[in-house]
């Protein structure tokens, strides 16, 4: 949204379609698993490249959308900023990341 700095009007744009953004929390886990993940995430080169949750991913973390539901069909999703995470004590690492919903 851009906002005129003098009067502070607002331009904003229709797109005339919904998306969906989902703040993802992986439950702590050990080193192997997170360095396959944290390779995975570099490999989309930030919002560059898109990717689809697997159902195997969705099977064993249950993908849940903003509004609540689960989604029907698969969705593209891309980064929507660089992934965060967290060392735990006993080295298990947390990862947390945001997505946003490519159309």
């Amino acid at each position: 949204m851009k906002v005129n700095p003098f009067t502070k009007a607002q331009q904003t744009q229709d797109w005339g379609v919904n998306w969906e953004e989902l703040s993802i929390s992986w439950p702590p886990m050990n080193q192997a698993d997170f360095a396959a993940w944290q390779t995975f995430l570099a490999a989309l080169d930030g919002v560059v490249n898109y990717f689809t949750f697997s159902a195997a991913v969705c099977a064993q973390y249950p993908v849940e959308l903003t509004n609540g539901a689960t989604p029907a069909v698969p969705l593209n999703f891309r980064l929507k900023q660089d992934p965060h995470y967290t060392i735990e004590k006993d080295r298990y690492f947390r990862l947390t990341f945001e997505v946003i919903q490519a159309l």
